[in-house]
């Protein structure tokens, strides 16, 4: 399964999101497997790397797109049984 981004995008002021530059994230496609794999998020301050982060564990919603999460689907609609995604360890 893993983690698997499509066409995400993030904003903190969704009132302005049909302004390109309130984006913190945009038109993000990232698979992660679960194989093992180690994968490391590198970028400048305030680029958005906390966020992505975030992202992948559903403490956020994407603003725009969809996030699979272990054959979850996440979307910015606010969403019931998330707790299972937010959990640590197995």
């Amino acid at each position: 399964m893993g983690i698997n981004f499509s066409k995400v995008a993030f904003t903190y002021n969704p009132q302005r999101k049909k302004e390109r530059n309130s984006y913190v994230i945009q038109n993000v496609n990232i698979e992660v497997n679960d194989t093992n794999e180690f994968i490391c998020v590198l970028g400048h301050t305030g680029s958005g790397k906390s966020t992505l982060i975030q992202m992948m564990n559903a403490l956020l919603l994407p603003t725009i797109g969809e996030i699979d999460i272990d054959g979850n689907i996440v979307t910015c609609k606010k969403q019931k049984n998330l707790k299972s995604i937010r959990k640590i360890g197995v």
